[in-house]
């Protein structure tokens, strides 16, 4: 009995023991997400921050009525889950996860549900209240599946298409090409669906952000052999190219399948244009030579939002006439003065 208590005892402790390590893998692992946050937000000026609060409610009201309806809230739901898909199949820190937790499954599901309560708890205020069930278990689903996904098998050549000097591109697409030919694809199959198929492009157009958060060496940036504005106009021209190549095929099938808004995809083309030039201009505007913009990523998200925002819709174009200046005047100093 005595050894057996013994054991029981043990097994006990142990179970402790566990339960305290796994509680503090969590919270450390939480700590060292807010640090990161804080690090991207910071330069972020006054001006910056109250305009990501009045974007955020806008958005976070426009959301709520789309949860209304049942069939849209359905839809929210996928859209979600699928995004916390793709970045759970992406995620680069996999091996530092594994090296830092026993259990990596309550690290990544606790990270994706802090992520989903702010849209849980708008499902809370909406009739399809159930979903904020079913949410949790699709991202406990994701987070149980055990590897990175790399499909060497379908890897493609995208230096056949796409220009040399467009490295930002060819970067991009080495790395999320597959994904966002996938949605690209999806997008096609669902053209006779109204509205989702610009949803897509949209998606698309969030995920092209992801190609300008790195800025190149400073001798790659002298290259060129141009001034700022020279520079920055080439690069909005050639960009804008790509990107109208990449859009126009579903924009012109979604005109012919609903011929009677034609216009809709044509304006929203426009206004995702306006979004890559503000890709563009933000990064060059706090260019710095090889280094990561993080803080960007938050900026090019509100410009994103405010395309889906009747009454911020042309901020990114007011923005994009201020960072032009800034671009302009950051780029000469490094082409001509700073090291």
């Amino acid at each position: 009995m005595l050894q057996g208590g013994t054991i029981i005892g043990r097994g006990k402790n142990e179970f402790f023991l566990i339960f305290v390590v796994e509680r503090m893998e969590v919270r450390q692992l939480i700590t060292v997400r807010w640090r990161q946050l804080s690090r991207s937000l910071e330069g972020l000026s006054v001006f910056h921050w109250l305009l990501f609060v009045v974007i955020s409610f806008g958005l976070l009201a426009a959301l709520l009525q789309v949860l209304m309806n049942k069939t849209g809230a359905a839809i929210v739901a996928a859209v979600f889950s699928g995004l916390i898909l793709s970045l759970h199949l992406s995620r680069s820190d996999r091996q530092f996860i594994l090296l830092f937790a026993e259990k990596p499954f309550q690290l990544y599901f606790t990270e994706y549900f802090i992520v989903s309560l702010p849209l849980l708890a708008l499902y809370l205020l909406a009739p399809s209240w159930y979903l904020a069930l079913v949410v949790p278990v699709a991202l406990a689903l994701v987070a149980l599946l055990p590897y990175t996904y790399k499909p060497k098998l379908f890897q493609l050549n995208f230096s056949r298409f796409l220009p040399a000097h467009n490295f930002e591109w060819l970067a991009g697409f080495r790395k999320y090409g597959l994904y966002i030919l996938l949605l690209y694809l999806v997008a096609l199959l669902l053209v006779p669906v109204k509205v989702l198929s610009l949803l897509l492009l949209w998606l698309i157009t969030t995920a092209i952000m992801a190609f300008y958060q790195e800025c190149e060496p400073l001798q790659l940036l002298r290259l060129s052999e141009q001034e700022g504005a020279s520079f920055i106009k080439g690069k909005l021209w050639s960009h804008l190219k790509l990107y109208l190549l990449l859009c126009l095929p579903l924009v012109l099938v979604y005109s012919f399948f609903h011929v009677d808004h034609w216009f809709v995809p044509f304006v929203f083309l426009v206004l995702s244009g306006i979004n890559l030039c503000f890709f563009i201009l933000s990064k060059y505007a706090f260019y710095r030579p090889g280094k990561q913009l993080p803080g960007n990523s938050v900026l090019g998200s509100v410009a994103m939002l405010s395309s889906l925002l009747p009454f911020l819709i042309l901020l990114p174009l007011v923005l994009n006439i201020r960072f032009y200046t800034k671009a302009v005047a950051n780029l000469n100093y490094y082409l001509y003065d700073g090291d």
